[in-house]
């Protein structure tokens, strides 16, 4: 019986020197595929109240989850974002469908789990270790290679990979991850006692649900000598800019979209009124 040690060698195994492809899997990643694109599509044509879930239980910002959890209307996700998204979902289910075909266990793929009453869908389990597939940038992608990911987990991985091991009483889970732009794979495996899944659920748990907003978990920082404030990058991306800072103002560079939440000296560049 294999173990998830070799897997990645596995999956480059198969890949390397080619195989007979499995009809069951092979119909199975067929399906999936299929049922990825249209469930995403579907989705992003409606609009949908954000919850606590599993998978953003471990956010750095309680803010964020309070908006969403009570309702507050957020920016629509541009359509490059959606794309993103997708593709991750495409992603994850071709390697599950690699490792299959590479002989290692796969089961529990999308199963339902709940811990504290939050809710979550995991992505498998590979030879009783509990995985969650990324595609990463480059960038992020060493945080899976170089055993780094919880020096900067900005997106609260560890806390979703525990919560998931913690509703199957696992004391295991896996990152299988994959470098977007090399096709890399890498496998950090991690000990998920090392957090406190329970204790985490019950305090953000108890945050979202206080009528009381919490307070912003990061804050605006110097935009070189000018004077201005901008966000930083952990709050460029989110959807409710302009509910933490009414104050933000967005202005377009030739390398993206700078917001600013004190402007001292105007940028000369275009200023995006509509964001």
């Amino acid at each position: 019986m294999k173990t998830i040690n070799t897997l990645i060698d596995d999956i480059y195994n198969v890949l390397d020197k080619g195989a007979e492809p499995t009809e069951k899997y092979v119909k199975e990643l067929s399906d999936n595929l299929s049922k990825i694109i249209a469930d995403t599509i579907r989705n992003y044509q409606k609009e949908r109240k954000g919850t606590l879930r599993m998978s953003n239980v471990g956010r750095p910002c309680t803010r964020q989850l309070w908006y969403e959890a009570n309702g507050e209307k957020g920016e629509d996700l541009p359509p490059p974002l959606k794309l993103r998204f997708m593709y991750g979902n495409v992603v994850e289910e071709i390697l599950l469908y690699l490792a299959k075909e590479a002989g290692h266990t796969v089961t529990h793929e999308q199963e339902e789990v709940e811990l504290h009453g939050i809710k979550g869908h995991m992505d498998a389990v590979i030879d009783d270790v509990v995985v969650d597939v990324k595609s990463a940038s480059s960038y992020a992608f060493n945080k899976f290679k170089d055993g780094t990911l919880a020096d900067n987990d900005s997106f609260g991985y560890i806390a979703q990979i525990s919560g998931y091991a913690k509703a199957l009483n696992k004391n295991q889970g896996a990152f299988l991850a994959m470098d977007k732009n090399s096709g890399e794979l890498a496998l950090l495996k991690v000990n998920t006692d090392i957090m406190d899944i329970d204790e985490k659920v019950k305090t953000v748990k108890a945050l979202v649900n206080s009528p009381e907003l919490p307070s912003r978990s990061f804050r605006p920082e110097p935009d070189g000598m000018s004077g201005n404030m901008k966000l930083g990058s952990s709050c460029r991306y989110c959807g409710f800019k302009r509910s933490c800072y009414p104050e933000v103002r967005a202005f377009k560079y030739s390398n993206g979209m700078k917001y600013l939440t004190k402007v001292v000296k105007v940028p000369n560049v275009e200023e995006v009124k509509d964001f």
